[in-house]
């Protein structure tokens, strides 16, 4: 799990788990549904770091973090955040297990060759958001339904794109999400004052940073390797 990873990844999984155990003891009184949040975002953490080196252990990693994020999501009214994750399970995880060839040596590619893809996504980017919105507002009420439910239909097609399409341009789509998922948990905190969404937050940061590694280290962008070497 923890071999063939670039040096970037080495460093800043380090330094993201440093951080998010760091935050989790000092903002919450240790008890098990804490330590539980810290097990799911340092697994969360994982899963996106084992993606960009395109290792196979991201799906089950993956499953893990997601599982317990849909519990927290929950509790603090990120529905579609919650229905994000099992999304996750399905369209990301899931594809990434059953894929025997994902791994490092798996090619990646772009869609400047496969110009169908921009279709394929681009409608599957409105038809997801239609239907997400419609169930955050008309089913969950929920309080915030643009950002949650944008960062939703975000997480889902870069998942798409990186699992089954497995594009380069999916890491510019993730770090789109990663932001908006910033400013998401950024609201929930300032409206709840919760420890957790402090974490998610944090979290979600340490996502953005790992998403722009995949531009230079070599797993994703090979043409970019090339010229350095």
């Amino acid at each position: 799990m923890f071999k063939n990873w670039s040096k970037s990844s080495y460093l800043i999984y380090f330094i993201g788990a440093l951080i998010i155990s760091i935050v989790t003891l000092s903002i919450n009184v240790i008890n098990l549904v804490n330590i539980i949040s810290l097990f799911g975002a340092l697994a969360g953490f994982l899963s996106v770091v084992l993606i960009v080196n395109k290792n196979k252990y991201a799906g089950y990693v993956g499953i893990v973090s997601a599982i317990i994020y849909m519990f927290i999501s929950w509790g603090l009214g990120n529905y579609s955040d919650t229905l994000l994750n099992i999304l996750f399970i399905g369209f990301l995880n899931i594809p990434l297990i059953l894929n025997k060839n994902y791994n490092e040596n798996i090619k990646s590619k772009s869609i400047k060759d496969h110009p169908e893809y921009e279709v394929y996504l681009i409608s599957m980017f409105i038809f997801i958001y239609i239907v997400l919105y419609a169930i955050e507002v008309i089913i969950f009420k929920a309080p915030r339904p643009v950002f949650s439910v944008l960062a939703a239909t975000l997480g889902i097609t870069a998942s798409i794109a990186t699992s089954i399409f497995v594009l380069k341009e999916s890491f510019v789509i993730w770090g789109l999400q990663n932001v908006f998922q910033v400013v998401l948990w950024g609201i929930t905190y300032y409206q709840t004052q919760s420890g957790i969404a402090l974490l998610m937050l944090i979290t979600y940061v340490l996502y953005t940073m790992n998403a722009s590694t995949a531009f230079f280290n070599g797993k994703w962008y090979e043409k970019r390797r090339k010229i350095y070497e």
